[in-house]
């Protein structure tokens, strides 16, 4: 009788141990993937695959930017994202309205041509702003990391025309 048992529980512990093993195991997989997600979305921020910071971690390398340098950049896009605040907020207003447009129905060219033109000088200023920051970081720049920097651009855009 003892034998038949031995043969017969010990096949069924070890199937039951494997199966709750791998339930764990998924169960641990799946906390990780969420911690994952979490986490690229606290530090990746809106941008894809490290964004802007991305490309001045890339200058700041390339350029081998000194301290002062990466300190004066800094303090130039911190002022322009404060002075540029208002501008976001009436662009992502336009950005709402132009879905509506685009989601309704039927698309009306009119209203979308009267609320692009609404917005044209709001477009015009962000632009005009933009071109200024970067006007102020390139002037930051020595002549040989000006030289170096547009080689570098050069390339990049070289790149993206093959792809």
């Amino acid at each position: 009788m003892k034998s038949i048992l031995k043969v017969t529980m010990k096949p069924m512990v070890l199937i039951a141990t494997l199966l709750l093993s791998q339930t764990s195991y998924a169960q641990g997989a799946s906390d990780n993937l969420t911690f994952d997600n979490d986490y690229r979305a606290q530090h990746m921020g809106k941008f894809k695959h490290g964004g802007k910071d991305k490309l001045f971690r890339k200058m700041a390398k390339v350029l081998e930017l000194t301290d002062s340098q990466k300190e004066q950049i800094k303090t130039i896009k911190l002022s322009a994202k404060e002075q540029n605040q208002t501008l976001k907020e009436s662009l992502k207003q336009m950005k709402v309205e132009q879905k509506a447009l685009i989601h309704a129905d039927v698309f009306d060219e009119h209203a979308f041509t009267a609320l692009f033109n609404a917005y044209q000088p709001t477009i015009a200023q962000a632009a005009l702003a933009k071109a200024k920051t970067k006007h102020a970081i390139y002037n930051v720049l020595t002549a040989e990391q000006k030289a170096k920097w547009q080689t570098f651009m050069d390339k990049k855009q070289q790149r993206r025309k093959k792809g």
